[in-house]
């Protein structure tokens, strides 16, 4: 039996929406071993002998990087899946290489991308990535299309719900690389929306005593941490801030409208047929083309307004309006949107896949430095120490490493997404068979 090793960063949130489609495949269809272990506890890595590595997010971070590097060194198939893949042309170099000024290299065999929108942009400004990036669609999407919906625990009283998704203010004001990027003037006018976006939260929060409205921190904005729209707002008792651990999705699904400032989670919301109002209107702060396929208002009046149509007709016809619209950025962002981009990835790797079947592979090996294993041992048993004592000043820079993946929580999203993902696969194997043998070679 041969072994593919995933390495990621946490066991909940959308990277291990990508990985667990990906091990089912592996493990369900290829009769595969499959192993899952964070990029932070190296000691534990070394202990595996895998024939293929896979990981998402490989550049950009400085301990991404790193594993990159390293399993790179190792000699093993090793590939890749981005995390944010809506790929905008100002900010490409950001998109395809991080915040960060590192080299321009890309250490796994083949990466997946979105969309040809993200891969024709890429590789335009980057010719080399031709040799390695392929487009797959965004496997972090097909969950809408297979995942049983699971009902988070709401305040019980309210029967009208409105969801919202945190933007990244927290990690954008505290990461000193997106600053220089970005460049000050346009740090600063993008600072000053969330004031604007906690003025309307707070006015609509105000105004609606019969709707409950759910909020949801942004991934990147650290364990225990508020997103600064949040503010001053958590004492309403028509409030409540979503658990980190409870699934973007079934947020989504008991939501009737998703409000944001500038977020993907608009796909997300449109894949399940829920109207979405963003509140970022100038695309010269941060944004991207998505968020056109909401209804765009940052007046409060008007956001209030749109909200008596939904409740007292239905819909929004603003929303309604952009639905061709919509069905086009959903292909130029995602790819496709039918639950098999994780079939399309691994239609892409399939020959390598065959060749490591066959044994006509040399198996990698870890390859690593006497002064490293040292230096990850050490690394271990600080990030132990620090485990989730965020309240203490010397361990809480490193308190979220361990505290963000927990094996049983893995295996609780395992077992949620297998035993959807094998009635889905029951009822369209044939299409499955096909995606899988062709998509690679069309």
């Amino acid at each position: 039996m041969k072994t593919v090793l995933f390495l990621g960063w946490s066991t909940k949130g959308r990277d291990i929406d990508i990985d667990t489609p990906l091990m089912y495949f592996f493990e369900k269809v290829l009769n595969w071993n499959v192993l899952h272990k964070t990029i932070f506890n190296l000691p534990e890595i070394l202990k595996t002998n895998p024939d293929m590595v896979i990981m998402t997010n490989t550049t950009g971070g400085a301990r991404q990087v790193e594993i990159a590097r390293l399993v790179e060194d190792s000699g093993f198939p090793f590939f890749s899946h981005v995390s944010e893949g809506m790929y905008r042309e100002e900010s490409i170099e950001e998109f395809v290489w991080g915040p960060g000024k590192g080299q321009k290299k890309l250490s796994e065999t083949l990466s997946m991308l979105w969309s040809q929108r993200a891969y024709d942009l890429a590789t335009h400004y980057f010719p080399h990535t031709k040799e390695t990036f392929r487009v797959s669609g965004a496997v972090g999407f097909d969950k809408y299309k297979f995942l049983e919906k699971a009902k988070p625990k709401l305040k019980n009283k309210y029967k009208r719900v409105i969801g919202y998704a945190g933007f990244d203010f927290l990690n954008i004001k505290s990461n000193k690389s997106i600053r220089e990027l970005l460049g000050e003037d346009k740090y600063q006018r993008l600072m000053a929306r969330a004031p604007i976006a906690n003025n309307i939260l707070k006015n609509l929060i105000r105004n609606n005593n019969d709707i409950l409205f759910i909020l949801k921190n942004h991934p990147g904005d650290g364990e225990n941490s508020i997103s600064l729209e949040f503010e001053g707002l958590l004492d309403f008792d028509n409030v409540q801030v979503m658990d980190r651990d409870v699934s973007i999705v079934d947020i989504i699904n008991v939501s009737d409208l998703w409000l944001n400032l500038n977020s993907s989670t608009n796909l997300e919301a449109w894949l399940m047929d829920k109207p979405s109002i963003s509140f970022l209107t100038d695309e010269t702060h941060y944004s991207s083309e998505v968020i056109y396929g909401s209804v765009t208002e940052d007046d409060v009046n008007s956001i209030q307004s749109y909200i008596n149509e939904f409740y007292e007709t239905g819909s929004i016809l603003a929303f309604n309006e952009k639905k061709k619209f919509r069905e086009q950025l959903i292909s130029d962002y995602i790819g496709y949107s039918d639950g098999l981009n994780h079939v399309r990835y691994m239609s892409c790797i399939k020959d390598f896949v065959e060749l490591i079947e066959s044994d006509k592979t040399i198996k990698g090996k870890w390859n690593i430095s006497l002064s490293w294993r040292i230096k990850s041992k050490l690394q271990h048993l600080l990030y132990s120490m620090s485990k989730s004592r965020y309240g203490v000043p010397f361990f809480r820079r490193w308190a979220e490493y361990y505290d963000i993946y927990k094996p049983d929580e893995l295996l609780r999203v395992k077992n949620r997404y297998y035993l959807s993902m094998r009635d889905f696969y029951s009822k369209n194997q044939k299409l499955v068979d096909e995606v899988y043998n062709n998509f690679a070679n069309t």
